[in-house]
């Protein structure tokens, strides 16, 4: 967020945001028992590459570089055997949600990483009846997790998968245009999926969607609608929400990079 707002490398906030990080990534996906581990998430590791690798110049001084080693170190530990991420390590089922963020990180840092092949072809057992189920065994597709996946895809070259994904949600706009989609398969936390974001940015970057369809427009509106001029932050998810959020936020600003 703070990049999009033309803040600078060196700004005090980044670099505290940047010092925080450093020190999470090593700590948190640690088990509970060791001193500042939060339990063996794999999605510290996805979003601790992700963020460290926001600016480039940043991510080259050598304490971020080892931070972004670290976090590659620990998607290898816990990657399947099969291929792609579960949510906790060693855990069997597959995650779309910790599979899609683990390929689009790494394809950022380490483009042709050996774990990013194995992880889309094991995503892509995931495909049902057009889109995407959260994780491996029973459910239906979920509109979070196939936009995810369309994301995902096109990130990777597999441009046809991430189209027909990105089609499948362009038929539905109705589900995710103004809507959120809590995920209780995410363990340790109540997380909440702002579809109407990730919605918008799959169909633009993954469906070569215009900016100027009527579902991104439909989008847009929802977004605009949830900023409080009072808290000047997005509302987390809900116009009925008087509460506003940083996750909300953040998934606005990803929506509105993709529309640039």
């Amino acid at each position: 967020m703070l990049r999009t707002a033309s803040h600078q490398a060196d700004a005090p906030a980044v670099q505290g945001g940047i010092r925080f990080l450093i020190q999470a990534t090593r700590e948190h996906p640690l088990p509970k028992k060791k001193p500042g581990g939060r339990g063996e998430h794999t999605r510290y590791a996805g979003y601790g590459l992700l963020e460290l690798s926001e600016y480039e110049n940043a991510a080259r001084q050598p304490d971020v570089a080892e931070a972004i080693e670290g976090c590659i170190r620990v998607l290898e530990r816990f990657a399947r055997a099969k291929g792609g991420w579960p949510e906790m390590r060693g855990e069997r089922p597959l995650s779309l949600f910790q599979t899609a963020t683990g390929i689009i990180a790494l394809q950022r840092v380490a483009p042709g990483h050996r774990l990013i092949e194995p992880a889309v072809k094991a995503m892509l057992g995931l495909r049902k009846a057009g889109g995407y189920r959260a994780r491996s065994g029973p459910g239906d597709p979920s509109v979070p997790h196939t936009a995810l996946a369309a994301i995902a895809l096109r990130q990777v070259g597999y441009r046809r998968e991430a189209g027909a994904a990105a089609a499948w949600l362009g038929e539905r706009p109705a589900t995710w245009c103004d809507r959120i989609h809590s995920d209780s398969g995410v363990p340790g936390t109540g997380w909440t999926h702002m579809s109407f974001g990730l919605g918008l940015r799959a169909l633009v970057l993954a469906g070569d969607v215009a900016c100027d369809d009527s579902r991104i427009r439909a989008a847009r509106k929802y977004i605009d609608e949830l900023w409080s001029a009072s808290e000047q932050e997005w509302r987390d998810g809900s116009v009925e929400e008087d509460r506003t959020s940083v996750r909300a936020t953040y998934a606005t600003v990803l929506a509105y990079r993709a529309l640039a």
